[in-house]
């Protein structure tokens, strides 16, 4: 009988059914007096049975479980195929420019790169430009982005 107090509630609620004993609403303690009361039980059937029961339910969790991870994997497929017709589709309307995709933390660090603070003094900015000259030296940013600078103005 040890082996009803360790039962989960699902199995002892099929359990009952099979002994044609079944009320779902009853708590654990209730369903266990309910299978051993019953006119159909015997310890040893019942033990079986319960083991069985037990070892279909765990089959289809796993199962569920698989099927599920399986669909996951198909999900993340169809999205990275969905990237890439999209990336494909960018490239195309970039008049054949190269699109360089870029993860979210290399976008985030060029813009807190690119967003210097501006000097408020007129004789601070030659140290602004010449530290963003550098730090665009520094990140190999392509000529075209880099700002055309007179210091001869």
């Amino acid at each position: 009988m040890a082996f009803l107090i360790r039962s989960r509630k699902i199995d002892l609620i099929q359990l009952a059914r099979d002994l044609d004993e079944s009320d779902p609403s009853l708590s654990k303690i209730v369903l266990r007096d309910l299978i051993t009361s019953s006119k159909y039980y015997k310890e040893e059937e019942a033990k079986e049975l319960l083991e069985v029961i037990t070892a279909e339910r765990l089959e289809t969790e796993q199962q569920q479980k698989l099927e599920q991870q399986e669909q996951l994997s198909i999900e993340k497929l169809r999205l990275e195929v969905e990237l890439s017709r999209n990336v494909n589709q960018s490239a195309t309307q970039n008049n054949g420019q190269a699109s360089h995709v870029k993860s979210l933390d290399e976008i985030v660090k060029m813009v807190m790169l690119l967003t210097v603070k501006v000097p408020n003094k007129p004789d601070g900015w030659d140290y602004f430009f010449s530290s963003l000259e550098k730090e665009f030296a520094n990140e190999n940013v392509s000529d075209e982005f880099k700002p055309k600078v007179c210091y001869a103005c």
